[in-house]
């Protein structure tokens, strides 16, 4: 599916995945993969500083968000240590912005070492 025909889709799916990112170092971790024949839409990724117990960091964190390229078999970053301040929310994508993975393409992110980012990604899936 290098190129996929948007006008021959037969299938356009809504998801959203929620998720930590936490003691994640320099290991990246996978939000969304876009599964054989399938292009994704990524319509909407947030991160926040707060953790799912409603507690928030004590101090800043930065984030990596990457796309892994399947058919190239290389990582390319979106953002680079992107500051996300404590009790804050970071926006890397939207609805006017979006990103897309074809087939084996995976968005990827890690957090600082030590801390935790809750992250909602919402995202369309089209077979």
């Amino acid at each position: 599916m290098a190129n996929p025909n948007l006008l021959n889709q037969s299938n356009l799916t809504a998801k959203v995945t929620i998720g930590t990112l936490s003691n994640a170092s320099l290991v990246s971790q996978n939000l969304v993969v876009a599964a054989s024949s399938t292009l994704v839409t990524i319509r909407n990724l947030t991160m926040s500083t707060a953790n799912s117990n409603l507690y928030f960091t004590t101090s800043n964190a930065n984030v990596n968000i990457a796309i892994f390229d399947s058919s190239a078999g290389t990582t390319k970053f979106v953002q680079f240590d992107y500051n996300i301040p404590v009790k804050s929310t970071g926006y890397f994508a939207s609805v006017t912005a979006p990103i897309y993975l074809e087939e084996g393409d995976a968005l990827q992110a890690n957090a600082t070492f030590n801390l935790t980012v809750d992250y909602t990604c919402s995202y369309e899936v089209r077979s």
